[in-house]
């Protein structure tokens, strides 16, 4: 339960830093980066009285009607939560703090720091295995009926809501528009290789049985023991191997320090770990 409440905190921040970044730069710019709110940006353009909160609740209604009926009722309440609750943030905010003008006048400077905002939060909501939806379920649907990746699913989805754009608010800001997904993608990527690295730790110790007892009870984490034979010394070795979080690194090296001040100690960056306490294969 508490882990739950805690995937969910995230997957708010996430979608907050993605509201701010519609509310306060996207819409008062322009900016189309494809995706059910750069359609909204456009439609809002040319029926001003609908607000891009309102016509994003629509978009995503009848996306979740076609999902249903032709994909299936198999998708994420997570995928569901956070589409609508996106929704209503940025509905939100567009009444709290109604923005109609840019804060700047530097467009690319205000794609650089919506990329950041919206990367940053789409990031965080992956990391919780959701997503807001929207050209998602697009993908799904080219991905059913024509055998398209859903990677390119999502490109193709977006590029056709940019073209849109440039028809609608010029060659200048598509140009933006297709910068902005280019970027977005890449920083999401390198946010969520960030987020998932783990370390991996060799350790050559004569205190093998204490140093294996703090990683299996107090960390948690398995361990994989092996025999060696020192090379200068010809003296018996144990190796000790783990992979651990990078936010447990330091609690290791300070017990090792202070059970065996002279282990030799490795430390490898895995960009990927899968199994039992990680990633599922």
């Amino acid at each position: 339960m508490l882990q739950a409440l805690k995937s969910y905190l995230v997957i708010n921040i996430g979608l907050l830093l993605v509201a701010v970044e519609i509310n306060f730069i996207m819409i008062p710019n322009n900016l189309v980066t494809g995706g059910v709110s750069g359609l909204a940006i456009i439609i809002n353009h040319i029926m001003p009285r609908l607000s891009v909160g309102a016509i994003m609740l629509l978009c995503n209604i009848v996306l979740f009607i076609i999902c249903f009926l032709i994909i299936g009722p198999d998708f994420g309440n997570k995928t569901v939560y956070s589409s609508f609750m996106l929704t209503f943030l940025v509905w939100l905010l567009q009444k709290i703090c109604p923005i109609s003008v840019p804060i700047m006048d530097d467009t690319l400077a205000q794609l650089i720091i919506a990329v950041f905002l919206s990367s940053t939060g789409m990031a965080l909501i992956f990391k919780q295995n959701g997503s807001t939806g929207g050209t998602d379920i697009i993908a799904k649907i080219l991905n059913k009926f024509f055998g398209i990746g859903l990677g390119k699913g999502v490109l193709i989805s977006d590029i056709s809501i940019i073209f849109f754009s440039m028809a609608v608010f010029g060659i200048r800001l598509g140009v933006y528009g297709l910068l902005g997904v280019l970027l977005n993608g890449l920083v999401i990527d390198y946010i969520l290789k960030v987020m998932s690295t783990n370390k991996e730790v060799v350790i050559v110790t004569s205190d093998c049985l204490n140093i294996r007892g703090y990683i299996l009870d107090t960390l948690g984490r398995g361990a994989t023991i092996s025999y060696a034979k020192g090379a200068y010394t010809n003296d018996d070795k144990e190796v000790l191997r783990t992979v651990i979080p990078k936010s447990e690194l330091i609690k290791l090296k300070r017990f090792i320090k202070s059970v065996d001040s002279n282990a030799f100690i490795t430390v490898n960056d895995i960009n990927e770990t899968i199994g039992e306490g990680y990633l599922s294969l």
